[in-house]
């Protein structure tokens, strides 16, 4: 049991080992694109620093400008997913249009991170299998709408599939993925207390650079598995 176990971890560790040095390579080659979100992202907060100052006192506003930074940032991670795509399949058109086309893509992964939020709550009271089983696929949902939109209401059914196949070390790499990026963060809120200080603006291009590093391997996962799907069913 002890070396069946030792083996599994070795597989899901080696697995990871090898996606990383994939993305690692993908940042060699686009490393113009991976540098513009972490500027887009830093601006982007700069944006939000500079607003939030202006409404010192006024809570309601401050929500609102929040909320709209949100969206703002559900926008940003859109473009980079449908940016990393066209990447991939060699797609030939202009970055305007890409640009363009991320508007369109955004409700529906504005939905899908709903519904996966709605999931990892339900998988946090649980605490069994299923309730994690579930987050994973709302988890990867959002991603394929975007990677994936001509699957259209199939996405849930194409999540559901690659869980199932893959349940133990999908589940490793989306922890490794989810939260890596975030230690950093909260161990900046442990130190001053809040996420609103200037420390937090200076650390911005850094845990831009590591959500998004960790996001693209987790990218080049799922778009491994959906093309031997595509191609098994010709």
């Amino acid at each position: 049991m002890k070396n069946q176990s030792a083996n599994l971890n070795q597989s899901m560790t080696t697995e990871f080992a090898q996606y990383f040095n994939r993305a690692v390579d993908f940042i060699k080659i686009e490393w113009k694109v991976f540098l513009f979100f972490i500027l887009l992202l830093f601006v982007e907060d700069l944006f939000n620093f500079y607003l939030q100052n202006q409404v010192i006192g006024n809570p309601e506003s401050s929500r609102y400008i929040e909320i709209y930074f949100q969206v703002l940032l559900l926008w940003t991670n859109v473009f980079y997913i449908h940016s990393i795509h066209s990447i991939k399949i060699n797609r030939e058109v202009s970055k305007w249009r890409i640009f363009g086309e991320s508007f369109l893509l955004l409700p529906g992964f504005i939905l899908q991170s709903i519904l996966w939020f709605l999931s990892f709550v339900l998988g946090l009271c649980l605490l069994v299998i299923p309730g994690i089983y579930t987050g994973i696929i709302f988890y990867m949902a959002p991603i394929l709408s975007v990677l994936y939109p001509d699957y259209r209401g199939t996405t849930f059914l194409l999540a559901k599939k690659f869980s199932s196949q893959n349940f133990k070390n999908t589940a490793f790499l989306i922890i490794l993925t989810s939260f890596i990026p975030f230690i950093p963060e909260g161990l900046l809120f442990f130190l001053t207390g809040t996420m609103k200080s200037i420390w937090s603006l200076l650390y911005s291009p850094f845990g831009g650079a590591l959500y998004f590093f960790f996001e693209l391997i987790f990218i080049l996962y799922v778009y491994e598995f959906v093309k031997e799907d595509r191609a098994s069913q010709l």
